[in-house]
C-alpha cells in the first residue's frame, strides 16, 4: 500500500511541476507501475478500515 504522503509528492511532481513519470521513479525510488497508479487515480488517498467484529460479554 502507498502511503498518504507519498502520493501527494507523487501528484505535485507530476501536475504541478511537469515532471516525467521516469524522473518520478528516479527521484522517489519507487516503481513506474506505482507512479502510473496514482497518477490514473487508482491510488486514492482515502482510508479504508476493514470492520471489526462486535465485542459482546
Amino acid at each position: 500500500m502507498t502511503s498518504v504522503n507519498l502520493i501527494g509528492q507523487i501528484r505535485r511532481a507530476y501536475s504541478k511541476q511537469g515532471r516525467p513519470t521516469k524522473e518520478i521513479v528516479r527521484t522517489l525510488s519507487i516503481s513506474r507501475a506505482t507512479v502510473r497508479k496514482v497518477i490514473r487515480g487508482a491510488e486514492t488517498t482515502e482510508f479504508r478500515y476493514a470492520p471489526r467484529a462486535a465485542e459482546h460479554p
